[in-house]
């Protein structure tokens, strides 16, 4: 977590605007949205799609909620369709991370994480083969 907090810093003072969320956090965020009238629920949800570098923190912690499970999936391919930085951190491996969402979400989810390590370099990282700029 504070190696992923340090690159965040990092990316923050190269002029990208960042944003960090506990997946505990975002998950309430997103159980939240609707009956939330302070806004601050839909705030986070908001930062965490549009900032232009992303730490999803302890990814997998907190209760699975059917809204939650969806924002995320949707989040993540959000990200990844706009080329957004997005670091993660989990206390275990793929396996965990699926099975700590529901049964036809984690495996997606889990997936769509593996897929997001990469980087923005020519010729390097699993998604991305041209060097390009996140959106």
């Amino acid at each position: 977590t504070r190696v992923a907090y340090a690159i965040l810093r990092k990316s923050a003072l190269a002029g990208l605007k960042t944003y960090a969320v506990t997946g505990s956090k975002l998950r309430q965020a997103a159980s939240q949205a609707h009956s939330d009238t302070s806004g601050k629920a839909r705030g986070i949800l908001d930062a965490s799609r549009l900032c232009q570098a992303l730490l999803l923190d302890d990814v997998g912690k907190g209760s699975p909620t059917e809204a939650g499970d969806e924002m995320l999936f949707d989040l993540l391919d959000e990200r990844r369709a706009k080329k957004r930085v997005t670091f993660w951190t989990a206390n275990g491996n793929g396996e965990w991370i699926a099975t700590r969402y529901k049964a036809d979400r984690g495996p997606a989810i889990a997936v769509r994480l593996a897929n997001l390590a990469g980087c923005y370099a020519k010729g390097t990282g699993r998604i991305f083969s041209e060097m390009t700029q996140p959106e």
